[in-house]
């Protein structure tokens, strides 16, 4: 299964292009934080990690702020491969 996260800093931001993104790469889960990207605390971003299978592949809906290193860590250390939605470049 496609499994999404997406992350935004503020409640001023909108998480819509990147859950469109997420839905358009075949996410079938969207999991969501509104959190500073100064904390390492991401309750959605930990519940991704608790619920993810060996199979899964683990969609990134951003990297505008680029995705901070202890989320792709984390992501890293589940097992499952992951990958961003459109090109980027870091």
């Amino acid at each position: 299964m496609k499994i999404g996260y997406a992350r935004i800093s503020t409640k001023s931001q909108n998480l819509d292009l990147q859950i469109d993104a997420l839905k358009k790469s075949g996410c079938e889960k969207i999991y969501k934080d509104i959190i500073s990207g100064s904390l390492s605390n991401r309750p959605a971003l930990d519940k991704l990690l608790e619920d993810v299978n060996k199979n899964d592949v683990i969609v990134i809906g951003s990297v505008i702020n680029k995705v901070k290193q202890v989320d792709l860590c984390s992501i890293k250390d589940s097992g499952s491969p992951f990958v961003f939605p459109f090109p980027f470049a870091i």
